[in-house]
């Protein structure tokens, strides 16, 4: 069985970058789950 192609998936490269650029702050949390330590 094979499952894949090798490679990050257009999906999962888009959520990941989503959730990298959030955690970073380049992007906005439209849902507030960020909290900013200082």
């Amino acid at each position: 069985v094979q499952y894949g192609n090798d490679g990050v998936g257009v999906v999962s490269q888009q959520l990941y970058s989503a959730l990298t650029g959030i955690q970073m702050g380049l992007a906005e949390d439209k849902m507030g789950w960020t909290v900013e330590l200082r």
